[in-house]
């Protein structure tokens, strides 16, 4: 059974169409030549920045809960 987290990299990935390798011209020849870069990206950089940003929020509706009250 698949986490909501690889399932979410792996629309990342298909958005960003690893997949079709044999494509070698214009913006595929660019994302080819950075895949390492956009894989650090989909598998650290964003579900990081993510969770930090959750923190983050959850921090801040929990100090106004308890300023309601």
């Amino acid at each position: 059974m698949t986490t909501p987290r690889e399932k979410f990299q792996k629309l990342l990935r298909e958005l960003f169409q690893f997949d079709c390798a044999d494509l070698d011209f214009g913006i595929y020849r660019i994302m080819n030549h950075k895949r390492a870069i956009i894989e650090q990206f989909i598998e650290k950089d964003l579900l990081n920045a993510v969770s930090e940003e959750l923190q983050t929020t959850q921090k801040r509706q929990v100090s106004r809960y308890s300023f309601k009250r």
